[in-house]
């Protein structure tokens, strides 16, 4: 089914990772080991190809009907033959259904990176090539130091640089898209209905809030993040039609936070080391 324009499945997510799973490990059993092991190279080669997709803007440029790829390359402002490749190897993975005549369709898949799909995965696959992929080549270097990658390239703590003005935007909506497929498992496995408040904390722009608004229209939210972050929620929050029944606070969670009243606390894709004494429910969506 489609809910808030995110393409959901009526079995429980607990369900899906596990066929995910099973079938990842008989993949694994059904070739030779070094081929196997060949794969952890591929899926970075796969990654790669996303992420040069969307850094071009080729998915807003694929629609259901198949289109030459002189007239994508114009739209897209990149040599016909070399994008011809990269849509060859694209079509491989499902990022692109490739017709007679160098021709090219959008799939599902690549749908789901458009700029202007609800939920799009587009800003998360260009922040991770851009910023998060120089991070995870030091995972080693974490592990023998104990210091982040953050650190190690950028020598700085990880919210610190993630809040740094080069960064900040496109890091915040990375996980504003990312919420909008999150808050779908999160609804489905965690009882909303019956509470009157609702607090995110490091809620970013308010996607998760705000869907979760909607779904208990009795509730209130209470949407906390630096004041640069959540100086973007309005919109979010108006598209949703929550806006007047959100409170947006700008604060620090490494630091005491205000008062505020809350039957549930929500934090997404954050660990913090210390949360202070509230008489409120802690759930983590991670």
């Amino acid at each position: 089914r489609t809910v808030t324009g995110v393409q959901t499945c009526a079995l429980p997510i607990s369900v899906i990772n596990g066929i995910r799973h099973a079938l990842g490990v008989l993949r694994q059993k059904l070739v030779p080991p070094p081929i196997a092991a060949l794969d952890f190279v591929t899926g970075m080669w796969a990654f790669q190809v996303a992420y040069a997709m969307c850094a071009l803007g080729v998915p807003d440029q694929l629609s259901a009907t198949p289109a030459g790829i002189d007239e994508i390359a114009r739209r897209a402002g990149a040599p016909p033959d070399r994008l011809y490749r990269l849509l060859r190897a694209a079509s491989t993975l499902g990022l692109a259904r490739e017709a007679e005549g160098q021709t090219f369709a959008a799939t599902p898949v690549s749908a789901a990176l458009r700029r202007d799909a609800l939920g799009s995965m587009r800003d998360f696959l260009i922040f991770q090539g851009s910023v998060g992929w120089g991070n995870w080549a030091r995972l080693a270097d974490t592990v023998t130091s104990g210091r982040s990658a953050i650190e190690l390239n950028y020598g700085k703590q990880p919210f610190e640089f993630l809040n740094s003005p080069e960064i900040a935007d496109i890091f915040n909506r990375a996980m504003t898209g990312v919420s909008a497929v999150a808050v779908e498992a999160f609804i489905a496995a965690y009882p909303l209905q019956g509470l009157s408040a609702i607090a995110d904390v490091g809620g970013g722009h308010g996607r998760m809030l705000g869907t979760m608004l909607q779904r208990v229209p009795s509730a209130r939210g209470t949407l906390i993040d630096l004041p640069s972050v959540v100086a973007g929620a309005g919109p979010i929050l108006e598209e949703l039609g929550v806006r007047g029944r959100c409170d947006v606070v700008g604060a620090d969670f490494f630091q005491p936070l205000p008062a505020f009243n809350a039957d549930l606390v929500v934090m997404k894709s954050i660990v913090v080391r210390h949360i202070s004494d509230r008489r409120s429910t802690i759930a983590s969506s991670e």
